[in-house]
């Protein structure tokens, strides 16, 4: 059995082949990577004005229940790239850091062992695998809660204000991602 150190590449590649392989089977129709809620994200991070700042648009009532952060992510994306694919690779890459920042937060807790078997728990767990391949903030959120978390533990084992003050921004910006924070 492998140190759990040296397990780690293993378990990210799991992370991205599992997470890969399901964007491979969806990208030939884009239509896959939406959900029923996936569409008003979009339309939002197309048009932002429209949905935060201009209360007569029809997609300002979108923008009250959604907050900025998802759809200015996918703003960012789609400008950079033009393609809704590019946003759900950009979500893998996420969803694979979150895997990372797993086994860190696990390793700071409970040691390397409870760590590695964390992120493997994450890197193979079919719910991640799914959202992180639709036009949803699961992936971005998730990788903020979990930084947040990182982030506090750290200050606390060290006493240092200025990690629990990246904390705080972290855990900010996971409240402007996804409406469940709020």
């Amino acid at each position: 059995m492998r140190p759990p150190a040296e397990a780690v590449p293993f378990i990210l590649l799991a992370a991205l082949i599992t997470r890969a392989g399901l964007f491979l089977v969806a990208l030939p129709d884009e239509h896959r990577f939406f959900t029923s809620d996936a569409e008003g994200y979009v339309a939002l991070a197309r048009d932002l004005r429209a949905g935060y700042q201009q209360p007569e648009s029809p997609l300002f009532v979108a923008g009250l229940s959604r907050p900025p952060g998802y759809p200015l992510f996918v703003a960012a994306v789609l400008w950079l790239t033009g393609s809704l694919a590019a946003v759900v690779a950009m979500q893998i890459l996420l969803a694979v850091a979150t895997v990372w920042v797993v086994y860190l937060l696990g390793r700071e807790l409970l040691g390397a062992r409870a760590a590695a078997l964390g992120a493997m728990v994450l890197a193979l767990d079919p719910a991640s695998v799914i959202y992180t391949n639709q036009l949803q903030p699961e992936a971005l959120f998730t990788l903020l809660v979990t930084c947040a978390m990182l982030a506090w533990v750290r200050s606390q084992a060290a006493g240092a204000s200025s990690g629990a003050a990246v904390a705080g921004l972290f855990l900010g910006l996971a409240i402007l991602t996804r409406p469940i924070a709020l």
